[in-house]
C-alpha cells in the first residue's frame, strides 16, 4: 500500500485537542523535514521515527539538536532555547515567563 501524499507543514483547525499545541508541532515538523522542503514524505517520517526509536546515542543527540537549532546554523542561542522550553510548557497548558 502505497502512503498519501507528504504532509504538509499546514495546522487544519480541530487537528489537535490541546490549545497551545501549535508552535511546538511547528518546531517538531521542522525537525521531520529532513528536505527542509516544507513537507513531510513517507521516507522522512520512516528515517525520522528510525533515529529516534532505534538510532544510537549520537544520532538521537543530533536529531534533538536539530529541534532546538531553530535557525539551523549549527548553534542554540538563549532565544531559541527560550522559545522550545516556552512552547513546551504552553503545549502543557502552563505558562512560562523567562527573564
Amino acid at each position: 500500500m502505497t502512503p498519501p501524499g507528504p504532509l504538509s507543514n499546514r495546522v487544519k483547525p480541530g487537528i489537535s485537542s490541546v490549545k497551545y499545541s501549535t508552535q511546538y508541532a511547528h518546531y517538531v515538523f521542522k525537525a521531520f523535514d529532513i528536505n527542509c522542503n516544507g513537507a513531510i514524505s513517507f521516507k522522512d517520517l520512516l528515517t525520522t521515527l528510525s533515529t529516534i526509536l532505534r538510532g544510537s546515542i549520537y544520532e538521537k543527540l543530533r536529531w534533538a539538536f536539530k529541534l532546538y537549532d531553530l535557525n539551523g546554523d549549527g548553534c542554540i542561542t538563549r532565544s531559541e532555547l527560550e522559545k522550545i522550553v516556552s512552547s513546551v510548557h504552553e503545549l502543557m497548558g502552563k505558562k512560562c515567563h523567562v527573564s
